[in-house]
């Protein structure tokens, strides 16, 4: 489970066009795991994600960072929260070039950072929010009333038949990324950006609709 999870978010690391806080990274680890279910009917990574405040969590993430402090792959450099509680945790790539991954995962994580590379955390949210285990969760919520904080996320839950993006169209999404021919790290960030306009579709869609 750490091998894959962490190959995965050390990619993620490396491939982010800025620094990420610890709560960014735990949501791109959840669309990965998301898009992957949602293509392949089962999870990834085999881990749990569970309701908290700032949306969905899972400790295995916040460990995963700490090893790769310790191998020396990422630094991770605390900041008072902006609003004056708090910590906020912001991780730094050390390391050279992305750890490889198969290109099928390769493809889901470059998708997920085409995605969410413009958006600041409150956007990264609400795309999260909209995912169909999150949605489910919100219903519960105002079923009963409260917030279900700890509850874990079924990520088993589908795509409703009137908002589902067909899976022929995000499998074309995400074979129309390229990176047999990385360049340099300026240039790679570039080619991120340019791709991530190719793809502004499924984001402006995720962000037409109400959490």
């Amino acid at each position: 489970m750490f091998n894959r999870l962490k190959a995965v978010v050390a990619y993620f690391l490396a491939a982010f066009p800025r620094v990420l806080t610890r709560t960014e990274i735990v949501k791109l680890v959840y669309l990965f795991e998301y898009y992957y279910h949602e293509l392949y009917g089962k999870p990834f990574f085999g881990i749990q994600f569970i309701r908290y405040h700032y949306g969905p969590y899972c400790k295995d993430v916040v460990t995963v960072l700490g090893q790769l402090e310790e191998e020396g792959l990422i630094s991770i450099i605390q900041e008072p929260h902006f609003y004056g509680e708090g910590v906020t945790f912001w991780h730094k790539w050390q390391g050279t070039n992305p750890p490889q991954l198969d290109p099928s995962l390769q493809r889901i994580a470059l998708f997920v950072v085409h995605q969410t590379c413009r958006l600041e955390l409150e956007s990264i949210k609400k795309l999260v929010y909209e995912t169909p285990p999150m949605r489910k969760l919100l219903r519960m919520e105002e079923e009963r009333g409260c917030k279900l904080d700890g509850e874990v996320i079924d990520m088993r839950e589908r795509e409703e038949a009137g908002r589902k993006i067909p899976i022929s169209r995000l499998k074309a999404a995400f074979k129309s990324i390229n990176r047999e021919h990385r360049g340099t790290d300026e240039e790679y960030r570039k080619t991120i950006l340019q791709e991530f306009e190719s793809l502004r579709v499924f984001r402006e869609r995720a962000e037409r609709c109400e959490i």
